[in-house]
């Protein structure tokens, strides 16, 4: 099986909010964009290091227990960032790895976005979003 990179950008929500009210300019809403992301199935959530959470700004909203290989470790869950590959979005939590560590697209907010894995192709594959057979449930 093969690995999926992806390129995506995240965007600070509460400025996106913010710059809509017309409060701050639209250059002033904080975003990265992250180029050849690993789209990891086996990740809950859009992983990203310390670094890259400073520079959004986002609000901490827990410390949580993720289990790894090597046992459980602490890390802090953040909320307010929008991901965004291609002409999809959805919001989503961002769990803070180390600065040591390349950024991952879980398969929650790939799941939000209606994208899945094609690892024969080492592809993305958008799901419908209209008609009868859309990926959204009800």
């Amino acid at each position: 099986m093969g690995q999926v990179f992806v390129d995506i950008q995240v965007v600070n929500l509460v400025d996106l909010a913010i710059a809509k009210r017309g409060l701050i300019k639209a250059s002033d809403v904080r975003s990265v964009e992250l180029r050849g992301v690993l789209a990891d199935t086996g990740a809950n959530t859009l992983c990203l290091p310390r670094r890259v959470v400073e520079r959004l700004g986002l609000h901490l909203a827990r410390t949580v227990a993720v289990g790894t290989a090597a046992g459980p470790v602490e890390r802090r869950l953040f909320q307010g960032a929008l991901v965004r590959y291609e002409d999809r979005e959805a919001e989503s939590e961002v769990l803070e790895m180390g600065d040591d560590v390349d950024p991952l697209l879980g398969a929650l907010p790939m799941e939000a976005m209606g994208i899945e894995l094609d690892l024969q192709r080492r592809a993305i594959r958008k799901l419908s979003v209209e008609g009868r057979t859309t990926f959204w449930h009800a």
